[in-house]
């Protein structure tokens, strides 16, 4: 969902890409309760989006990778080179007041939390304080 919101809004990234630190070793479509909400709100979700896994590779060709909870943080500390480590944050970071905060994943719930989330995704591009780094 943040990939195809950071994608619609421009948010001045070069490249926007989604990865998971715990996603399965094969590729899976989008949840259907997330395009359903992105659809909602007339965002164009891609196609053949597919889940994959966070790689070595990712931690030097991207300037910022942004962790939408603190498991995932934890697993990108372990994973990422000393030397990237600054790359790192938290995706509400970018919000004033979230500094810190994790966005709820709404796998097991409701089509409600994927509207939670939705609306703290685009709340973090539409604040964003967090500029892609040179």
């Amino acid at each position: 969902m943040a990939e195809t919101v950071l994608r619609a809004y421009g948010a001045g990234w070069a490249v926007v890409a989604s990865a998971g630190t715990r996603a399965a070793p094969r590729a899976h479509d989008m949840d259907a309760r997330a395009r359903a909400a992105l659809v909602q709100r007339r965002y164009q979700p891609a196609v053949k989006w597919r889940s994959r896994r966070i790689v070595s590779e990712d931690f030097v060709n991207f300037s910022r990778i942004l962790a939408m909870d603190e498991d995932n943080m934890y697993d990108l500390r372990r994973s990422c080179p000393p030397e990237h480590l600054h790359k790192l944050g938290m995706f509400l970071d970018l919000v004033p007041g979230m500094a810190g905060q994790s966005v709820p994943d709404p796998y097991f719930g409701s089509v409600q939390g994927f509207e939670r989330v939705l609306d703290l995704i685009e709340a973090a591009v539409r604040e964003s304080r967090i500029r892609p780094q040179g």
